[in-house]
């Protein structure tokens, strides 16, 4: 059998014959005759699978995206094999999410054929679909054959070690696979340790996320050992694996040799004393952008190390330490080691037993001193009146503070009074929760009248603040004023009482009013995964290179700044604004914000950030089968909700999206910090102010300048840093760049 496998894989490659011996010798038994079927014609090019595929959404060769799951399909087994059939003859395809299609084990064979046949699918979304081992190691053996997919989503599947086996084996020799998601499944330190030796010969693989497993300490420190040889992983996640101390020791001391690795997930794993020894790293360690050590045991000890270890470290950029007992000695020391960093844009400290005044003024000082701070977390601390007085007095001084979470703070009424004063002096502003707070109407009417004053918002959440019908008017006239702003939680306010999930939408405003909503009409807000696991994990933001310190938060202006999104910097898939809907069931209704492939963005996002760009593209025929308005909405409208992505267009189209690999997963972003331009209107407005002669293409020159308008972290723009970036990507094969690779061009700058 093997001697077989081995004639097929090298005499008969390149053959239709060895092509369909090959695909029948290494399909498993229940899948041969599926096999020899399948590959025994040559693909029908000329159809492009829309016999079987435009029942789900392919209408035209145009169509270059599908998520079954957000467009209202359950296939289950018998349309996962038509789905199959009709991949083998697609050339369109680029992203397929099917997500929750009952596909389970046998279904799962059809995909392992497709996937030896077809050769231009990038991104495979197989969430939640019963697949076992069985159907895993189905869908590793039509990977083997297969070197075009670059994402593949694996999530809760109930994958366990021999799966996790099979898994390795293809990661020894496969050469597209970029982003892998492993999330809540069943493997135990063996299979962890296997796909870990796998990953000493793989120089391909940019994110792993294997969040909610059981590594334990065997595990990590196999983990460990590669990541000391490893130069291509950029994210890692390891999210509550219970590992120990011990794992947690060797973790850190491989970040002494590995210098590539940019984002670290540790989330709910009892580090205890390997903290310390992470604090000693950090100093030397100038790769690493952001880690998140959300409930891993940080006491007062390991807080007075990690901040000398921060006090040292010039590369940080996003930290979370959210929900761990460090009281006010604790943040204070923690705190101390932050101040005056210009590479740090987002911190998390929800739930750190932050109270009064005291280590809150420590937290006033970083705010203030942090020209470059952009997202601040405090939720579940008990701030008080006092404490959120003076927070809200120093807000003003950071001019870059856009995002602001302040859930269940205990704010009161006054507290809530000094926050509108002080929003009264911010001129941009995109995300502000106050989930919990119980303000009443007074606080808050205070507050939307200064929202209706400004024209960027794009996150608001008022649920539980005891709210009612008096401040309906303000609530409509704020989302008159944000076009950009989707929609607004209420829930559990006397005022949500009939709004779907207490939700308020555009559609529902305008019905509820009276009157056209300005600029956008959307139509709710996408569904949560459901809570199936306890503390779930709170992955890192997508973050851009740090910029040069001339490049100063005064001088952005709001299309130069990092927006957050709704993966602000998640506890859970929802980021920084609690999901609406607590079950997962597809949609009745669309909401461009989030009609793109919502579940595998959150993946995205859990798996890291700074991947390589394009995965997925959302297609015309399915952006314009969402809603009426769909096609007419602005740029910010197709994008997902839960990862760092960013819409190109096609063909003049703002519909499509790619899948930008930026984290955790899978955020809205218009830009980032950098000031690199990624979003459709933006690419699209340089790339023809490039293209001056309106040919289509840029040539060698024009991408000269781009060039030289994007920081290098102070060092020049070379013509051969330049030709050796276009020849790592094979663009510069007839010497002109498409818009699309420019786009992915720009995609890949971004995530340095």
């Amino acid at each position: 059998h093997f001697f077989v496998c081995f004639l097929c894989r090298f005499h008969f490659a390149k053959t239709s014959c060895g092509s369909s011996l090959r695909a029948l010798c290494i399909a498993p038994n229940g899948g041969r005759k599926q096999a020899h079927m399948a590959s025994e014609r040559e693909p029908e090019w000329d159809e492009n699978g829309r016999r079987y595929l435009q029942p789900y959404g392919l209408v035209d060769n145009s169509v270059t995206s599908l998520n079954f799951f957000m467009q209202g399909f359950c296939c289950g087994p018998s349309g996962i094999a038509d789905v199959s059939r009709g991949l083998c003859d697609n050339w369109s395809l680029t992203s397929l999410e099917l997500r929750r299609q009952d596909i389970g084990r046998t279904a799962a064979l059809h995909l392992g054929v497709a996937l030896k046949q077809n050769r231009y699918l990038k991104f495979l979304g197989l969430g939640r679909n019963k697949l076992g081992n069985e159907g895993c190691i189905a869908i590793m053996e039509g990977l083997r054959l297969n070197q075009t997919l670059e994402f593949l989503d694996l999530e809760w599947n109930d994958i366990r070690d021999e799966g996790a086996m099979a898994i390795a084996e293809v990661l020894r020799f496969n050469n597209s696979l970029q982003s892998l998601v492993l999330e809540r499944n069943k493997i135990k330190s063996r299979g962890i340790v296997a796909l870990a030796e796998a990953l000493r010969a793989n120089s391909k693989l940019r994110n792993l996320n294997l969040g909610y497993n059981k590594a334990i300490n065997s595990g990590a420190v196999a983990v460990a050992s590669m990541l000391r040889t490893n130069e291509a992983l950029l994210t890692l996640s390891l999210c509550a694996n219970e590992i120990r101390a011990e794992g947690g020791l060797a973790l850190a001391s491989a970040l002494r040799e590995n210098a590539t690795l940019q984002s670290l997930s540790l989330q709910s794993n009892k580090l205890a004393d390997s903290l310390i020894t992470l604090g000693e790293v950090l100093k030397d360690n100038n790769a690493l952008r952001e880690l998140n050590l959300h409930n891993t045991g940080l006491g007062v000890e390991e807080a007075r190390a990690l901040g000398k270890g921060f006090n040292s470290n010039q590369s940080l950029m996003s930290i979370s330490v959210a929900h761990n007992p460090l009281g006010n000695v604790g943040l204070k020391l923690l705190l101390s080691g932050l101040k005056g960093k210009t590479a740090l844009r987002f911190i998390d400290l929800s739930g750190v037993e932050l109270q009064g005044t005291e280590s809150l003024e420590e937290l006033c000082e970083l705010i203030e001193l942090g020209s470059n701070l952009q997202i601040v977390r405090v939720d579940d601390n008990k701030l008080g009146k006092a404490g959120m007085t003076l927070l809200a007095s120093r807000l003003e001084r950071n001019v870059a503070l856009h995002s602001l979470s302040l859930d269940c703070t205990d704010m009161g009424k006054e507290g809530a009074q000094a926050l509108a004063v002080a929003m009264r002096k911010k001129s941009y502003w995109l995300s502000l929760s106050l989930a919990g707070n119980h303000t009443g109407n007074d606080p808050v009417r205070s507050l939307l009248a200064c929202l209706k004053d400004l024209h960027s918002l794009t996150e608001l959440d008022l649920s539980e603040n005891d709210l009612t019908a008096s401040c309906e008017e303000l609530l409509y006239a704020v989302m008159q004023a944000n076009p950009k702003l989707a929609f607004i939680r209420l829930k559990g306010n006397p005022l949500a009482e009939g709004l779907p999930g207490g939700v308020l939408t555009r559609q529902l405003a305008e019905k509820f009013f009276g009157g056209p909503v300005a600029l956008l009409s959307m139509v709710g807000a996408a569904p949560e995964e459901p809570d199936e696991v306890p503390g779930r994990e709170s992955s890192v933001v997508a973050l851009p290179p740090i910029t040069s310190p001339s490049s100063t938060a005064a001088r952005r202006s709001p299309e130069q700044t990092y927006h957050p999104s709704s993966t602000f910097f998640p506890g859970s898939t929802a980021g920084m604004m609690s999901p609406a809907s607590p079950s997962e069931s597809p949609p009745t209704y669309s909401d461009p914000h989030h009609s793109a492939s919502l579940a595998a963005s959150a993946k995205i996002l859990r798996a890291g950030s700074h991947s390589m760009a394009v995965a997925s593209t959302l297609s015309r025929a399915a952006a314009t089968s969402c809603s009426p308005s769909f096609a007419q909405s602005s740029a910010l409208c197709t994008q997902p909700r839960a990862a760092g992505l960013s819409p190109l267009s096609f063909g003049g189209h703002p519909s499509p999206v790619r899948h930008a690999y930026s984290s955790n997963v899978l955020n809205r972003l218009e830009n980032n910090i950098g000031g690199l331009m990624v979003t459709e209107a933006q690419l699209r407005k340089q790339f023809n102010r490039l293209d001056h002669r309106g040919t289509g293409y840029l040539d060698k020159a024009a991408l000269r300048q781009v060039f030289k308008e994007i920081d290098n972290y102070g060092v020049e723009w070379t013509d051969e840093y330049i030709d050796e970036l276009l020849d790592r990507h094979n663009f510069w094969k007839d010497g002109k760049i498409s818009f699309d690779e420019y786009c992915i061009l720009m995609l890949g700058v971004a995530r340095r």
